[in-house]
């Protein structure tokens, strides 16, 4: 099944996308966590990659704008998840309210 996707238009200030990011790295699929940043693009693991797991697989991506729609603020413009690889919208959404620390309506 190929991966699904779909417009977010979530805008939030750029304080609570600089706490995602912090969180990201906090949680980061290296220190036993589930995430990775990549540029402007939130990667959601499988699995934590240690060196007593060697495979796990991206199963979801959260795309961030970060000053739109203007200054002091981001929109998280798209998600995409692989329901192949256990992704779905409802864990994207569980995601991001993890790492921004409060609920986000989509």
């Amino acid at each position: 099944m190929p991966w699904q996707s779909r417009p977010a238009n979530v805008i939030l200030e750029i304080a609570t996308v600089n706490r995602m990011r912090e969180r990201v790295h906090q949680f980061h699929v290296q220190r036993g966590g589930r995430f990775d940043l990549l540029a402007s693009v939130i990667l959601i693991w499988s699995g934590a990659l240690d060196h007593w797991v060697f495979k796990s697989d991206i199963i979801g991506a959260v795309h961030i704008e970060s000053n739109a729609p203007s200054d002091g603020l981001a929109t998280i413009s798209r998600l995409e998840w692989s329901p192949e690889q256990g992704g779905s919208e409802a864990m994207l959404l569980r995601a991001m309210e993890l790492l921004a620390g409060r609920l986000i309506k989509c």
